[in-house]
């Protein structure tokens, strides 16, 4: 859908150390609905590399897929106060604080589903 809407897409990791941008558009190669990620996807590895400059475009839209990344999507918004869309989007496919005995990273991870964002769940029960 993206590609008939001239929207440009960067796909930024922030724990891609080690990931080589030729063996990552030869792996999403083999899924067609990732066409327009292949084609003219921009790629941005381990980007919490204080030595990478990343700009932004006062457009961009931030996605978070686990709890932390979900941290560095609200510090960025707020870093940047120019952006447009002033959520991010939180693709919440489990109760992530589950995943942790009662301490910080239970605590943490629950602290993400209070950050100003658009949910997608993967259940109704996570809503």
């Amino acid at each position: 859908m993206l590609k008939y809407m001239d929207i440009g897409v960067r796909l930024i990791l922030i724990d891609g150390e080690g990931l080589e941008e030729e063996e990552f558009r030869a792996h999403i190669r083999k899924y067609p609905a990732l066409e327009l990620l292949y084609e003219q996807g921009l790629y941005v590895f381990d980007a919490l590399n204080p030595a990478l400059s990343i700009p932004v475009n006062s457009e961009d839209l931030f996605m978070a897929t686990l709890y932390y990344t979900a941290f560095t999507c609200h510090n960025t918004l707020r870093k940047y106060p120019g952006l447009k869309n002033r959520n991010f989007v939180y693709f919440i496919q489990d109760f992530e604080p589950i995943f942790y005995p009662h301490n910080t990273g239970y605590v943490t991870a629950l602290e993400t589903y209070r950050l100003p964002h658009f949910g997608i769940y993967s259940t109704p029960f996570l809503q």
